[in-house]
């Protein structure tokens, strides 16, 4: 792609020479700007969104199922390039390509959450604390928590038309998008059952506990679309404003699969004085290790949008 953009700006520069060797007047007519190539930089913030749903299966909690939507803002800067004018092409737009280097912030929601699992699983607080029987314990469950990793890429080639409204350059930026994104999914578990005689009790009862984390990388592309507004000059140098809107569908494999295995305990737990203290903490005999099962999927389709202001070499 980037060696078809160069060759396009070739033949448009071979093109704009020949014409002005056969009309002795062409040069007069042509802006100089318009033969620059204009490098820039800008900055910018927004917000980052898409839908997410997973499940979780185990023999302990059975089959659970949950969706989250997933909102991010976003920080970034981003480099680019315009070419000379294409006079070829209606209106003599600019190809322009941009590279961006984003910082996320994720408010790190679990997309799946039975119950409340955690390690250790403890007695319940509130039973403790008044001195009464131990009836069950707390941190049981299954959870499935996403977290995105801070940094992400992306970019965008396309064509930049201009037009002059009410005395300041308006740039329509339609373009082609990319995004890469790289997704942290943890499965967190947790059960208990009796070992007494009393099934509302817990003590002493059987424990387990496991745990199981992956990465996933997407890349997406999509259509993107800018309006650049030009600001107010300082030197050589353009400031304009601008605001970016870009759907972008992911390629490849949305889904992943965790698998988390866990040991059982025996635990002997005792009130004292208004606390609960562990006795003793043992491998259960003859229980078999449990497993649990999750799938996490990510919707095809995220959307972007961003504001924020463009500084671009562009002498007069």
């Amino acid at each position: 792609m980037a060696f078809g953009l160069i060759a396009l700006v070739l033949v448009a520069e071979e093109g704009r020479a020949s014409d002005a060797g056969a009309r002795p007047d062409a040069n007069a007519t042509v802006n100089p700007t318009d033969l620059r190539w204009l490098p820039g930089l800008s900055f910018g913030t927004g917000i980052l969104v898409h839908e997410r749903d997973a499940d979780s299966q185990s023999l302990e909690r059975g089959f659970e199922e949950g969706d989250s939507k997933a909102l991010f803002a976003l920080f970034g800067a981003s480099a680019e390039v315009s070419t000379p004018r294409i006079s070829f092409l209606p209106t003599r737009p600019r190809f322009f390509a941009r590279v961006d280097v984003s910082y996320s912030v994720d408010n790190d929601e679990p997309v799946l959450n039975e119950g409340d699992p955690g390690n250790p699983i403890r007695n319940p607080e509130n039973d403790v604390a008044a001195g009464n029987p131990v009836t069950g314990v707390i941190d049981v469950g299954t959870s499935l928590r996403v977290k995105s990793e801070p940094v992400i890429l992306s970019g965008g080639l396309g064509l930049a038309f201009s037009r002059e409204v009410a005395g300041r350059t308006v740039r329509l930026r339609p373009s082609l998008e990319w995004m890469y994104q790289r997704d942290e999914i943890a499965i967190a578990f947790g059960a208990a059952e009796t070992e007494g005689s009393d099934p509302d009790r817990c003590a002493p009862c059987r424990t387990v506990s496991a745990q199981g984390q992956t990465t996933k990388s997407y890349h997406s592309l999509g259509p993107g679309v800018e309006v650049d507004v030009d600001a107010t000059r300082v030197g050589d140098f353009q400031v304009s404003m601008f605001a970016r809107f870009a759907a972008l569908r992911i390629l490849g494999d949305r889904e992943v699969n965790l698998r988390a295995t866990g040991s059982w305990f025996t635990r002997q737990d005792q009130v004292v004085n208004g606390q609960n203290i562990i006795l003793s903490i043992d491998p259960a005999v003859g229980r078999e290790d449990s497993v649990v099962r999750a799938r996490f999927r990510r919707d095809p389709w995220s959307y972007a949008a961003t504001a924020g202001i463009r500084i671009v070499w562009s002498p007069e």
